[in-house]
């Protein structure tokens, strides 16, 4: 069984940040760019009395990635990857070029990607990916 975890980390007060991740089909095998259809991210504000309460913020909602943008063949491992020898293969900067996320400082914000694989990939299942970013 895959374990479901939220990738922690922290960004800057209306900073960017990169995102990077590991991910595996349902096999364990690392998704490939052929693997994947299309990628739509959201960002939410977690409400700090209630985390399961999560506000969505405006012009982050359901936003089309393209897969080559932040997919690659080959795990990599890099300077920005100090999680293991392993390596990434998913690699996505979230620029925030206007300064309109991450804003509340001390709060926690949900980055959620859904991934839909393409028909010939394995059993067709939407893979979740969260990262959970504290502002400071």
């Amino acid at each position: 069984m895959t374990q479901a975890n939220d990738i922690y980390g922290n960004v800057f007060a209306r900073g960017c940040v990169t995102l990077l991740a590991r991910i595996a089909g349902n096999r364990g095998i690392p998704i490939s760019l052929s693997s994947v259809a299309a990628i739509r991210y959201s960002i939410f504000l977690l409400d700090s009395r209630d985390p399961g309460r999560a506000v969505p913020v405006r012009g982050y909602r359901k936003v089309s990635v393209a897969p080559e943008a932040v997919i690659s063949d080959e795990l990599r491992k890099d300077a920005c990857w100090d999680a293991d020898d392993t390596g990434y293969n998913f690699r996505h900067t979230l620029a925030n070029e206007h300064g309109t996320i991450f804003t509340a400082v001390n709060r926690h914000y949900l980055v959620v990607y859904r991934i839909t694989p393409t028909e010939e990939a394995e059993r067709r299942a939407v893979i979740t990916l969260r990262f959970r970013l504290y502002v400071i």
